[in-house]
């Protein structure tokens, strides 16, 4: 329901939800440990880069993850091998209730930046019986 809300608010009637299974192969994880510890890392090299450049770091700035996403595509196109898909969970919205630690709207992403991966790609007709 989450994507038909998403869909419905920036596209209009136009908006429209695919699914599809994904590969996780070449996979930059960042609900692992081993590939939230990577990112921090490169962030290091990233900032002193545009340090370097006398460029100013981006910002995230409420839904926009300006600079999130700045330093994973950095991340993506400097490793190798290539990252392919990109997973991470986005804490949005109100906590369910007070001193709770789950939120109403978070959820977790996949960044495909290779097609290849996607398999029995199909559009969502009914939101209520197709998406669980």
């Amino acid at each position: 329901m989450h994507a038909w809300e998403w869909a419905r608010k920036k596209y209009g009637e136009q908006g429209v939800v695919l699914k599809a299974e994904v590969r996780l192969s070449d996979c930059l994880d960042l609900l692992d440990l081993n590939g939230t510890r990577e990112l921090k890392r490169v962030f290091a090299a990233f900032s002193e880069r545009l340090k370097g450049l006398g460029v100013p770091l981006p910002a995230n700035k409420g839904k926009n993850h300006g600079l999130d996403r700045a330093v994973i595509n950095f991340f993506a196109e400097e490793s190798q091998p290539a990252v392919r898909v990109i997973r991470a969970a986005f804490i949005e919205g109100e906590r369910l209730w007070e001193g709770s630690d789950l939120w109403e709207e978070a959820h977790v992403q996949l960044a495909v930046r290779d097609i290849a991966l996607l398999r029995n790609l199909a559009r969502v007709e009914d939101p209520e019986n197709e998406l669980s």
